[in-house]
């Protein structure tokens, strides 16, 4: 690999070297790439830099001018530059003539040793490997004077010692499929060893299981061509150690290993190109995320978007045009809020969608339920009940999308069909935090997304003013009459329009309606299925039995303290631990008071700072207030939204409550045994 160094690797190379020489040495005044190292001199610098080393315990050693933190650990920028400086160098060919002259020393005792040791000739090997012997020079490397100076020290083509044979050879002629284009010798050589390698490797034979690795590990592990990196797996180190510096969809860090021009002109002729960014990341320090863990200073930055922006926006923004996700005080997107938000909470909906929750979760419970012994039974309350109902809640009552059910078995998608479009495009919006599942994420999204903006547009125009001339329309009359859906999405729609003062489009109008339904199901979702885990556990059997005797009692009174209750447990397992925002300008925090009623300390920070708002730590406030209902009254912040979650935090006191009705009527209900009671989150 020697004649593939980078120039600036033989810079560095010959730098250390030079470091370590005796001082008056004649090298240390040779220019770079003319500076050759003596067998004597190589020996003199090995020792001495083992004798350094022996000096200095294994976890202080330094290298390239790097200093250590306070914690052992290199600084993460300097790091990252120096890989990033990598895939910029591009490296050498292959070939005769082409190893650096501070290499000459390494090569010179690479020879002897394989001398000494009796090692084959180049035309053995090739023979053991089974490939055909050379005949002449000129076969083994017709370019230039190489033939001629070999014939000149070996005679004959058979005594080619296998070492020069190898790193002299003819090197492949660049084109598709050649890959690296060393000589064919060393490839198949190569070839072979990585096989041989793999194939009797443990950890990636015997012990490559999801027995060893659990499911999640192995699947971590699983190669995926469909990953962004064709396959590759390094990028999934880089996304992850470094962050911050390698971003989601750079071809620094999909493709470290070959130069981004070369990458950006094969990808071009690929037409994938426009998937990709090919500008090197800042060179600057990222700045580390500044955590805010009080109620009060998160509070106080949910409740400012103007200058605390989500960083969601990107997301959303590749999805769709709608502005429900667009977290900010632009009056266009905070009309486009409320005229979803009218839609979804017109008068008496609530109470009828409320109404709907309970009347399905009972049927559900009763369907999928299985008997589990004598006079007792057993249902999978989160994947068969508490994922479902929401689902059958968007597509039947908002979205009109023809969801595939017992009552519509003709219908087009199942259940967990549409779950999975929904959660996926949540996760890709909200907590897309881990930059080696963006690529996957990114491409479900976007094609879960079109799938259900075009049943969402033929549904609006469907209920426009001009449905059948329209080919929308047609479409979804069509789909009406072959799949025969429950659909109840009429009231939606008709108020959407009436409440549409902006004079939105059809586009505009289906990317907000897949957004509400989007962040209402998956919301619900977690939070409903948070909120029954808590009060199933053993330390809660009290409040479990005070919900029960609430189930029958419908009085404002109840309908309240219920929805406390869901805001208690909500407090205590949130369905998000935290969000992120980013600084627009320099601004001061304030934290509120502590424990003791003494103020906490304001927090300063400035523009372009990030922020992880923890929603976990913030519901732990132990300052109190009078927020309503359930056994506590410490204020929450459940769903990290700030003033755009109304929508959410509505549907989930309303609705929840409604689910909590039906489960805690059940005789003796109680989590399952072992494994089969718990909830992984």
């Amino acid at each position: 690999w020697h004649a593939t160094l980078t120039s600036k690797d033989e810079e560095w190379l010959e730098q250390a070297v030079k470091r370590l020489l005796k001082p008056g040495h004649e090298g240390l005044s040779k220019p770079t790439g003319s500076f050759e190292l003596s067998e004597e001199d190589f020996i003199y610098i090995s020792q001495t830099a083992k004798d350094n080393n022996e000096k200095i315990p294994p976890h202080k050693w330094v290298f390239g001018g790097l200093a250590r933190n306070k914690d052992g650990g290199f600084n993460d920028h300097e790091l990252a530059q120096i890989l990033l400086d990598a895939t910029d160098n591009q490296a050498c060919a292959y070939g005769a003539r082409g190893i650096p002259a501070v290499m000459k020393a390494v090569e010179v005792m690479g020879i002897k040793t394989a001398r000494k040791w009796g090692v084959c000739s180049l035309n053995e090997f090739r023979k053991f490997v089974g490939l055909k012997q050379y005949e002449s020079f000129e076969e083994w490397n017709p370019t230039g004077d190489i033939a001629k100076v070999a014939r000149d020290l070996y005679q004959h083509i058979d005594n080619l010692e296998l070492y020069v044979g190898l790193m002299c050879e003819e090197s492949k002629k660049p084109g598709d499929g050649a890959g690296l284009c060393p000589g064919y010798t060393i490839s198949r050589a190569i070839l072979a060893d990585a096989v041989c390698l793999t194939r009797g490797d443990r950890f990636l034979t015997t012990d490559l299981t999801p027995f060893n690795l659990t499911s999640w590990g192995f699947q971590d592990c699983a190669r995926d061509t469909k990953n962004g990196s064709m396959g590759g797996m390094f990028s999934k180190l880089l996304f992850r150690a470094l962050p911050e510096y390698y971003p989601p969809g750079s071809v620094y860090a999909h493709f470290p290993f070959v130069v981004p021009p070369e990458m950006e002109h094969w990808l071009t002729q690929m037409n994938l190109h426009q998937r990709y960014t090919f500008n090197r990341p800042p060179k600057g320090p990222v700045t580390p995320v500044i955590p805010i863990v009080s109620a009060a200073g998160v509070r106080s930055v949910l409740q400012n978007p103007t200058v605390f922006k989500t960083m969601h926006l990107g997301s959303a923004q590749h999805l769709v045009d709608g502005s429900f996700f667009c977290f900010d005080n632009d009056p266009r997107h905070i009309n486009a809020r409320n005229m979803v938000g009218n839609a979804l909470n017109h008068t008496g909906a609530m109470d009828n969608y409320a109404k709907y929750y309970r009347e399905h979760t009972r049927r559900l419970i009763k369907l999928r339920s299985f008997r589990s012994g004598p006079n007792r039974y057993a249902v999978n309350i989160v994947r068969d009940v508490i994922n479902v109902i929401p689902i059958h809640w968007i597509c039947e009552e908002i979205a009109g999308i023809p969801l595939k059910s017992e009552e519509a078995p003709r219908g087009i998608y199942t259940e967990q069909e549409v779950y999975e479009m929904v959660t996926t495009i949540y996760s890709f919006v909200f907590i897309n935090n881990d930059n080696s599942e963006d690529w996957p994420l990114r491409e479900h999204s976007t094609k879960y997304a079109k799938i259900l903006v075009e049943y969402i547009q033929n549904r609006l125009q469907a209920s426009g003013d001009h449905p059948i001339l329209s080919i929308r329309g047609i479409k979804d009359l069509i789909s009406h009459l072959f799949t025969q859906e429950i659909d109840h999405s009429d009231p939606f729609y008709q108020m959407l329009f009436k409440s549409n003062s902006d004079q939105l489009g059809i586009d505009e109008l289906s990317s907000n309606v897949l957004s509400v339904i989007v962040s209402c199901a998956a919301t619900l979702i977690h939070a409903t299925a948070h909120v029954v885990d808590y009060y199933l556990d053993k330390k809660r059997e009290a409040e479990r039995k005070r919900i029960a005797g609430l189930v029958t009692d419908f009085t404002p009174e109840t309908n309240s303290t219920l929805a406390g209750y869901v805001r208690e447990a909500l407090k205590h397992a949130p369905p998000a631990a935290g969000t992120f925002r980013t600084a627009a300008a320099d601004a001061r925090i304030e934290q509120g008071k502590d424990e003791k009623g003494k103020d906490r300390p304001p927090l300063d920070v400035k523009k372009g700072d990030r922020l992880f708002l923890s929603i976990a730590q913030a519901n732990k406030d132990p300052i109190k207030s009078s927020t309503g209902g359930g056994s506590d009254k410490t204020p929450q912040v459940p769903f990290g939204r700030g003033t755009n979650s109304y929508y959410e935090e509505t549907c989930c006191e309303k609705l929840i409550p409604a689910m909590l009705r039906v489960i805690f009527s059940l005789p003796n209900v109680r989590p399952g045994p072992g494994f089969t009671g718990t909830m992984n989150r």
